[in-house]
C-alpha cells in the first residue's frame, strides 16, 4: 500500500539486555545521509528512504566507511548504515524502504496494511 517498496520486519529473540547492531552495507554507487531518524539514499539522482516504523527509537543510527569486493582482488569503498543500541530482548524492529519520505502516520498505515503492526 502507499509508497512502501520494501518492508523489513526483524525480531531478535532471546532474553536480557544485549548490545545489538544492524548493518546495511550499500552499493558503492549509493550515497546515504541521515535525516533525523530516517536515512536518505541517492544513486544517479534517484532518491530512496529508509524510514523506521517501530522499535528503532532505542537505536543510534550512523554512517560508517566500509568496502565491498565484487570479485577477487577488487576492493571498492562504500558506506554502511548501522543501527546499534543496548536492547532488552526479544526486540522487534520494523522499517520501510520507499521512494518518498513518509510521514509517521503514512509509514504506520503502510506497515499496518502489510500486517506488520
Amino acid at each position: 500500500p502507499g509508497e512502501a517498496a520494501v518492508a523489513i520486519d526483524d525480531t531478535l529473540e532471546g532474553t536480557g539486555r544485549h548490545l545489538v547492531v544492524w548493518r546495511f552495507p550499500l552499493d558503492p554507487g549509493v550515497r546515504a545521509a541521515l535525516d533525523g531518524r530516517d536515512v536518505r539514499f541517492v544513486r544517479d539522482g534517484a532518491e530512496r528512504w529508509l524510514t523506521p516504523v517501530s522499535g528503532a527509537d532505542a537505536l543510534r543510527w550512523t554512517l560508517e566507511a566500509g568496502w565491498v569486493s565484487p570479485r577477487y582482488g577488487v576492493k571498492l569503498e562504500n558506506q554502511v548504515v548501522t543501527a546499534s543500541g543496548e536492547l532488552q530482548l526479544p526486540h522487534r524492529m520494523t522499517c520501510l524502504f520507499s521512494t518518498t519520505r513518509r510521514s509517521d502516520a503514512a509509514r504506520l498505515a503502510d506497515a499496518r496494511g502489510l500486517g506488520l503492526e
